[in-house]
């Protein structure tokens, strides 16, 4: 009996402890979306994601109040938070959560986050500069001289 009870006192404790790190792992993540709120609330809106599903299937379109109430329902941007907390809580293990918060929230981090938001401009930049540098090259390739 007395090994019983040692058993499930274990147990006890070891369920805290699996209940506390969860815990713990939750506010990281929760960190984790807040650091990015700004994105998110700017990137994510309801008519866009209607508009981007009507352009892909046309179909779609006399049924756009219908998806957009069933969207207001279940992703509002309050919704959409709440998966990507849990997104990342099954994505990255809290030790690894917590660096990446971490650097998120130095001053190196958002320097990070500023410049990386710009990346697509750059990347077109660095695209649009090579392809003139080499334009002749590639009309010979195109056969179009």
């Amino acid at each position: 009996m007395q090994k019983i009870i040692i058993i499930l006192c274990l147990l006890t404790l070891t369920a805290g402890t699996a209940l506390a790190d969860q815990t713990s792992h939750r506010k990281l993540a929760i960190q984790l979306v807040r650091i990015y709120e700004k994105d998110i609330d700017s990137n994510y809106s309801i008519t866009n994601e209607v508009n981007n599903l009507i352009n892909h299937n046309p179909r779609l379109k006399p049924y756009r109040q219908a998806l957009t109430t069933f969207m207001k329902k279940y992703l509002s941007n309050n919704q959409l938070k709440g998966y990507l907390v849990l997104a990342f809580m099954q994505q990255f293990p809290e030790d690894k959560l917590k660096e990446i918060v971490e650097f998120l929230s130095s001053p190196a981090g958002k320097l990070w986050r500023e410049k990386s938001s710009n990346f697509g401009q750059t990347i077109n930049n660095i695209t649009g500069a090579v392809l003139t540098k080499h334009r002749d090259e590639l009309m010979k390739l195109l056969g179009k001289q």
